[in-house]
């Protein structure tokens, strides 16, 4: 789970199943509601039986990009392996009072991907930073941004 600094949006998950978001209207406010479900069927690149993504969640300070990202393959045997998966959900309306997240980046999972996290921006809204692992000592850490102009992220 995270919360965006703001303190306005909350993002839960039971991985494997299904990713919460929740909004509240201020900091005072004490009652969340309950905004949209992203079943783990509807998330792209998912791939049958993937029971732990995500295993990582990070909420830009504002609230309007949401990083789920999975370091780990699922337990059951055989394993199916979905580590390095990483997936961005932009609300390009949140700003004005819209509460619905879509798909706007992904990197689909892979065996030679078996370790990412992912960490927002503290300074900026639509950057987040991704750490990649592969054959160790072999590792990555990108900045990713965001262009509202092509809704979408570079690397």
């Amino acid at each position: 789970m995270d919360i965006s600094d703001n303190g306005l949006v909350f993002v839960g998950a039971n991985p494997g199943v299904q990713i919460n978001i929740y909004t509240r209207a201020t900091t005072a406010t004490t009652t969340w509601t309950l905004r949209q479900t992203i079943p783990i069927a509807n998330v792209p690149s998912a791939v049958a039986n993937n029971d732990i993504f995500p295993t990582h969640i990070k909420i830009s300070g504002s609230g309007t990009h949401i990083a789920l990202s999975c370091s780990n393959a699922d337990q059951i045997s055989p394993a199916v392996e979905n580590t390095g998966k990483l997936v961005i959900y932009t609300n390009t309306t949140y700003s004005s009072g819209g509460y619905e997240w879509g798909a706007t980046h992904t990197l689909a999972g892979s065996a030679t991907l078996y370790y990412i996290t992912v960490t927002a921006s503290p300074k900026y809204d639509d950057i987040f930073y991704v750490f990649r692992e592969t054959t160790a000592p072999v590792a990555t850490l990108s900045c990713i941004k965001y262009s509202s102009v092509n809704n979408n992220w570079t690397e």
